[in-house]
């Protein structure tokens, strides 16, 4: 009798510690409610010519509602997202964004205060879920927040998204072993949720994943924005079950928009076109595969994106708290002291449990000096010995030089796409506060900058990490070849 009491006790501190958590932890700061209008956008390729990939996209996010985007590959879902967060700028941009009705002046502004969670999942294999969820907490919440209050948010976002059990878990990979797809995926959700972010885009959460944990991780993305957050998602021919939890879809073809509105609309607004979803038939499969078939040149099919030109664009539903202007001043984020010794006691942790790695790095220094040393072994004094001396120290000097820049080679691109992501959401800021521009300058905004972004303290937590290892190493390779040739000092 005792355990199912238990069990029932458990089962309800837990909703109550849920239901505080997205209540207080995770209540947004100001309610967001995204708008776009005849939203273009082209890339310049080589011998001056561009192409249009988005081409008057019009469309709205609101609080509490799961936009998708949906369509074809390369019809311009993931370009669209970027776009609305303000990562595209390599391209033109034009149309109007507004947030609660106003106009987005500053772009880079917008892009540092919502979220972005990348299709691939960008964490290091050697972390823990905590342990990712806790380094951005470190890095990108205010200063003014204390140890206690950064754990205190690590934990409601492992409660949030069911990451209890799988917290002290190695991420691993998906190959060899780790945590689940879906644990990857809310993991990278959680990366992004720390800031407590109004708005939140998400590309592909279901991508490599079976029907059941799409439906899970779908299923958080439902619950976050029932919080009051606006979430905006692509997705690729979701499941039925899936495609039901919409509250409004997007369908993109060929960069523009073959249908916008209520998700469970989009079968009628389709039939009244003369073409009709099969009984027993998912959903989004019929959608995409039908706007696929006139890609392909099928005749009996109507123009899609022309109909749907000619239609009335749905007006943004009117929602409390969606009048005021956005705020997009930054809180701040960690001093770059902290900053600097987050990457530090992330890059010894790494080394410590990727022991494969230092092994191999010993193994290497350890194989070329026993090498070396037994070719040269003995060298004498006379004019040969002398000869065999300066070859010996030019294919010793040559070996190190190139296996530390070996390492450099084959290192960094692993991490490149993690220091790429996190980069651009934030976390290695440096506050640099210049004094106001004098009156004779004709362009005083050269000196009068409020905040300039660096990525000094993850370069400089490199070096100071890889210091000590490129001391010891040739220190040992340098001591095994000094008694085995028998040079003199």
């Amino acid at each position: 009798m005792t355990e199912p009491g238990g069990s029932q006790m458990s089962t309800t501190t837990r909703r109550q510690s849920l239901e505080r958590a997205q209540t207080t932890v995770l209540k947004p700061k100001q309610k967001l409610q995204l708008s776009w209008r005849s939203l273009s956008y082209e890339v310049k390729l080589r011998k001056k010519s561009t192409k249009q990939i988005l081409s008057g996209v019009s469309g709205h996010a609101s609080p509490g509602e799961v936009l998708a985007i949906m369509g074809s590959s390369g019809a311009g879902k993931t370009t669209l997202l970027n776009v609305l967060s303000g990562r595209a700028n390599r391209g033109a941009t034009r149309g109007e964004v507004t947030v609660n009705g106003h106009a987005v002046r500053d772009r880079d502004a917008f892009r540092r205060v919502v979220a972005f969670v990348t299709q691939d999942d960008l964490m290091l294999e050697t972390q823990t879920p905590r342990e990712v969820l806790q380094f951005s907490a470190a890095l990108r919440l205010p200063n003014s927040l204390s140890a206690a209050a950064r754990a205190s948010v690590v934990e409601a976002i492992i409660l949030v998204l069911h990451l209890e059990k799988a917290a002290d878990t190695v991420v691993g990979t998906p190959d060899k072993g780790g945590i689940s797809g879906g644990e990857r995926k809310r993991t990278n959700i959680g990366a992004e949720l720390v800031t407590n972010p109004s708005l939140l885009f998400v590309d592909e959460p279901t991508s490599g994943l079976d029907a059941f944990t799409a439906a899970q991780v779908m299923a958080t993305l439902k619950e976050l924005a029932a919080t009051g957050k606006t979430v905006a998602s692509t997705i690729h021919q979701p499941a039925s079950e899936i495609f039901e939890t919409f509250d409004n879809l997007m369908l993109l073809h060929q960069g523009t928009v073959a249908y916008f509105g209520k998700a469970d609309a989009s079968l009628d607004h389709f039939g009244a076109l003369g073409v009709r979803c099969p009984p027993h038939h998912n959903p989004a499969d019929f959608l995409v595969n039908t706007l696929m078939r006139q890609l392909h040149g099928d005749a009996d099919l109507p123009d899609f994106a022309a109909a749907w030109a000619a239609a009335s664009l749905p007006a943004p539903p009117k929602v409390a708290g969606c009048d005021a202007p956005a705020n997009l001043k930054l809180e701040g984020g960690a001093p770059s002291w902290r900053a600097l010794l987050e990457l530090v006691k992330r890059n010894v942790r790494n080394y410590k449990r990727n022991r494969l790695g230092m092994r191999a790095r010993m193994g290497q220094t350890l194989f070329f000096a026993l090498l070396i040393g037994v070719i040269f072994f003995g060298l004498g004094d006379d004019y040969a010995g002398i000869q065999d001396r300066q070859g010996l120290l030019f294919v010793a000097i040559l070996n190190q030089m190139l296996g530390g820049l070996m390492n450099v080679v084959m290192l960094f691109p692993l991490e490149r796409r993690i220091f790429e992501r996190e980069h651009a959401a934030g976390f290695y800021k440096v506050w640099l506060l210049l004094p106001p521009s004098p009156p004779h300058l004709h362009h005083p905004h050269l000196l009068h900058l409020p905040s300039l972004y660096k990525v000094w303290p993850y370069f400089l937590s490199r070096v100071l990490f890889e210091t000590p290892l490129n001391c010891f190493f040739p220190l040992l390779y340098s001591a095994i070849i000094y008694f085995l040739a028998g040079l003199q000092v």
